[in-house]
């Protein structure tokens, strides 16, 4: 019997369909309905006393419904968000069994983070059959776990510990505690399949995807695969090794040394919220997922993130993983994909310059890797995991690949590595709009100038130019995506964000760009040598934000401490800048790719140096550029001939070397003493460290 008829592969992917339902099951907390029907006893406290009805979340970020005596035959209710004053009721009159029938809408029923119900900040009460609430009120996001009905588990002077008397459901049920009676097996395989549906959609689609692919697993040459994976270690194992030391810091940095990757980050629960919208059909997000970078149109709230982020989380949001907790594995993935995609644009260069080795030399490798890996403002990302730094690698990450793609597109145009390079390029505009409109603009030059470079074989501009639309498109969706938010193409209208009042959209027109910023951002990014030494470690410090050079005009509104790529990544923008040249004259084969990188790049660093901030984590959105024009002049090093490709090797790896050492120096400080929402303890440690290495070393401390 073949694969394909065979009942093992009925069997196999029910056990694929049954095994993923049960990992969604074993941790699922249904959510509660959006109103309940409860039947109230209450006891007799005492004057004055009040009661829990409702509890959820936590100490200081909690919710409270509560009923209060005024006397022995009257109370009210009332409801209170921790630290906000308390809402209460008319008076109620009790009945003399001093039982009430109670109708409860609550926002802390559907307000759950990374549920996938739509939430309601509306507080509805009946009380046998009177209104009783009937308003939008304020409320706290609460976990899964975090809710208690009779109880109040958080403290605080709002409500006593416990309800005297009893709440009961319509079937005379009694709830108390958790809402375990609300939550039996049935109940939770009913709201699995018919509220929550996305974990039973996806375990589903796994299954077929098994049951699809059953016959080619079956003829797949498993030995052989494992002696091909042995021969891909062997022969990339120079860029492994490097790769391995790269990632070790990172790791390190990313978890402020803790090595902790599922940890609550400061400001980074947007995305895990971005995807719960998305999967309920929406592109609004709480508050609480911005705070001050909350864009409020429509009465709704926005982020002017992208959206791929997002869409990485979707797998994780479905199946209930740590809800805003990922951040720092993503970081580190997204890390680890910037190496990758950088050595094989590496590759892909020595392999467009014409050499026959299979791997670029190993010293090239090395350098290579390292100057990307540690010695780039891509490790200086690792010093935060907030979401502003997380937006910016991922952007660079889709946008290497993009570039890998590009090449592999004009090495062999008739194949379809073009398909790729957009996708991945819509990615990056979809995380950093900035890097990704780098990455689809190198799609449609490399296409054109593949077009150009084969005219002479007959080569029409059809595909080149279909590859070229496509590309714009892909920059516009992050317009369309502004548009559907905010009834605008501007991917970022600063006039509906919290911060921006008159007075300070006044100081820049209202606009994020402006050409009279060309100057000193160019001086920012390219000229001034904005740093220092000292006698303390770590020795090398940014200087100041305020410009040596007087500019009149300009319309800066954000200015941070910034390195220029000349001094905070030597290595890389000496390879792209003299190597690149080095390149252009040395080897015709890397001209067009050459230009069409650099041309590419131009259209992007217009519109960051007219942008009305600088800072210098924004250096990173050039390390692509960087990072793809220093890939082809490493290519045109290992094309001099001896005696000058000894030493130029030899400069490059002291450049790489002080890069290196300038990396760490400006990120180690930066988390320890300028970044923001950083642990005090990670600011601790790093005093102990400078306290520690200056004393051994004998170096004064101011």
């Amino acid at each position: 019997m073949t694969p394909a008829r065979s009942p093992l592969r009925w069997l196999v992917a029910m056990i694929v369909f049954i095994a993923v339902s049960a990992l969604a099951l074993w941790r699922y907390a249904p959510p509660l309905p959006a109103a309940l029907t409860l039947d109230l006893e209450l006891g007799n406290p005492g004057v004055g006393k009040s009661e829990p009805l409702v509890t959820s979340g936590r100490t200081q970020a909690g919710d409270f419904l509560f009923v209060r005596h005024l006397d022995e035959r009257t109370i009210v209710f009332g409801y209170e968000t921790w630290g906000s004053a308390a809402l209460l009721s008319a008076p109620v009159a009790l009945p003399l069994d001093r039982k009430l029938r109670l109708e409860i809408a609550l926002p802390a029923f559907t307000q759950v983070r990374g549920a996938l119900t739509p939430p309601t900040d509306r507080l509805r009460l009946t009380v046998a059959g009177a209104k009783v609430f009937d308003l939008v009120v304020p409320f706290r996001w609460r976990l899964a776990g975090e809710i208690r009905f009779a109880e109040n588990t958080i403290g605080g002077t709002t409500a006593d510990a416990a309800l005297t008397g009893r709440l009961r459901l319509p079937d005379g049920r009694e709830l108390r505690g958790t809402p375990t009676a609300l939550l039996g097996p049935r109940a939770r395989l009913v709201a699995w399949l018919t509220v929550t549906r996305w974990p039973a959609v996806v375990a589903l689609l796994l299954g077929v995807g098994t049951f699809a692919v059953w016959p080619r697993l079956c003829a797949y040459d498993w030995s052989r695969s494992l002696t091909t994976a042995a021969g891909v270690i062997t022969r990339h194992r120079w860029f492994i090794a490097t790769a391995a030391v790269c990632l070790g810091p990172f790791a390190w940095l990313v978890t402020y040394g803790t090595l902790k990757f599922v940890a609550p980050e400061t400001f980074n629960s947007f995305y895990d919220f971005q995807a719960v919208s998305l999967l309920q059909g929406r592109l609004d997000v709480p508050e609480e997922s911005l705070s001050g970078e909350a864009f409020v149109f429509g009465g709704k709230i926005y982020g002017y993130f992208g959206l791929t982020p997002a869409l990485l989380r979707l797998p994780l949001v479905i199946f209930e993983a740590p809800f805003a907790a990922l951040g720092r594995g993503f970081m580190l993935l997204y890390f680890a994909g910037a190496l990758v995609a950088s050595y094989l644009i590496l590759r892909a260069a020595f392999q467009l310059a014409g050499r026959s080795e299979s791997s670029p030399p190993a010293w090239a490798t090395v350098g290579f890797t390292a100057s990307v890996g540690l010695g780039s403002t891509l490790f200086y990302l690792g010093s935060t995991g907030n979401v502003y730094h997380e937006a910016i690698l991922c952007g660079a990450m889709f946008t290497l690949w993009t570039g890998w793609c590009a090449l592999r597109h004009f090495a062999a145009p008739e194949r379809r590595w073009w398909i790729g390079a957009l996708v991945c390029g819509t990615l990056a505009v979809h995380a950093r709009p900035p890097v990704g409109f780098f990455a689809l603009t190198l799609v449609g030059t490399l296409a054109l100038a593949a077009a150009r470079r084969d005219r002479r074989q007959g080569a029409g501009w059809r595909r080149p130019a279909l590859i070229a639309v496509l590309a714009g498109a892909g920059v516009f969706s992050f317009n369309a995506v502004s548009y559907a938010k905010f009834q605008t193409f501007e991917g970022c209208p600063l006039r509906y964000n919290v911060q921006y009042d008159a007075a300070r959209l006044a100081r820049i027109d209202g606009k994020q760009f402006h050409l009279a910023n060309l100057p000193i951002a160019i001086d920012s990014y390219l000229v001034q040598q904005n740093y220092h030494f000292e006698p303390t470690f770590p020795y090398f410090f940014l200087g100041s934000t305020v410009s040596r050079r007087e500019w009149l005009k300009t319309k800066i509104d954000y200015h941070d401490p910034t390195l220029g790529f000349p001094y905070a990544m030597p290595a890389l923008f000496a390879l792209a800048t003299l190597g690149g040249l080095g390149a252009w004259f040395s080897l015709p084969a890397l001209r067009w790719p050459l230009a069409a990188t650099w041309a590419a790049g131009v259209p992007m660093s217009l519109a960051m140096f007219a942008a009305i901030a600088i800072t210098h984590r924004y250096t990173a959105d050039f390390c692509p550029l960087l990072m793809l024009a220093a890939a082809f002049g490493l290519a045109a090093v290992e094309n001099f001939g001896t005696p000058m490709r000894p030493i130029v090797r030899t400069a490059l790896g002291l450049t790489t070397l002080a890069s290196v050492l300038i990396t760490a120096a400006i990120t180690l400080h930066h988390q320890g003493q300028d970044a923001w929402g950083v642990p005090a303890e990670v600011r601790s440690r790093y005093q102990g460290i400078r306290h520690a290495v200056d004393s051994a070393l004998g170096s004064a401390r101011p």
